[in-house]
């Protein structure tokens, strides 16, 4: 089976021959997609008879009004915080060296 968008296969997976899949080069490509480049190849799919990429494409497509799932607030560290003065490890609890 090939994939439905560049017809490779994928490396090390081989799909039942009536699954239709996407190889990861795509769902890259597809991810990073500007939605209205994803709107207008899902209009052409399904224009062209392709309902297996339509299908596709509208799983990368978002609804209107929604963004992605990123915080609102960034994180940010304080790298000037008071450090521990100890060592991490418990000196005492190691066991002791052999010597032969």
């Amino acid at each position: 089976m090939h994939c439905l968008f560049c017809s490779k296969q994928e490396k090390n997976y081989k799909p039942d021959p009536h699954v239709e899949f996407i190889c990861g080069s795509c769902v890259v490509l597809l991810a990073d997609a500007d939605q209205d480049d994803l709107k207008r190849a899902h209009a052409k799919a399904v224009l062209k008879g392709y309902p297996g990429k339509a299908r596709a494409i509208e799983s990368f497509l978002m609804p209107e009004g929604k963004h992605a799932n990123r915080p609102t607030k960034s994180v940010k560290r304080n790298l000037n915080r008071e450090r521990i003065a100890r060592p991490i490890r418990d000196k005492k609890r190691l066991p002791e060296p052999v010597t032969t």
